[in-house]
């Protein structure tokens, strides 16, 4: 980061905070602080494969068939989903740590059942909880 120019405790600080991704309640909370720290985007080499990104679809066995476009999720925790095909879903939400397309060991992962999805409409108020995947791989088509 001091490479980059970003100097100073209080300005380090600050861009970890705000370039951390949101494992919790929106923002800073007590049991994930500012959240899990993101290194590459800390320093502006932040990829898509390193981010959490967002989307629905249907979980059936181990592989996931998304119904919307990938989005990704804002500093703050918020995110829109895109072209959603409307019914009840799952969200998905994701940070691919290994660039591998498959939500694996070591990959941040969560999902929210039972959202009702409108086409063309938004969907507010989804939370998702994120934390370190352990199971099988779960392929994303």
């Amino acid at each position: 980061m001091i490479g980059r120019g970003i100097t100073g405790p209080a300005t380090l600080q600050l861009t970890l905070q705000n370039t951390a991704t949101d494992l919790g309640t929106p923002g800073w909370d007590p049991e994930f602080g500012w959240g899990l720290v993101n290194a590459a985007a800390a320093v502006g080499g932040g990829t898509a494969v390193g981010q959490l990104r967002v989307f629905s679809g249907m979980l059936n066995g181990t592989v996931i068939t998304r119904e919307s476009d990938i989005v990704t999720v804002a500093n703050t925790g918020a995110f829109a989903i895109t072209n959603a095909q409307a019914g009840q879903k799952s969200v998905f939400a994701w940070q691919d740590f290994n660039g591998n397309g498959v939500v694996d060991a070591g990959d941040y992962y969560g999902k929210v059942d039972a959202v009702n999805v409108v086409g063309g409409a938004t969907t507010a108020g989804v939370h998702v909880l994120v934390q370190r995947y352990s199971g099988p791989p779960i392929s994303v088509l």
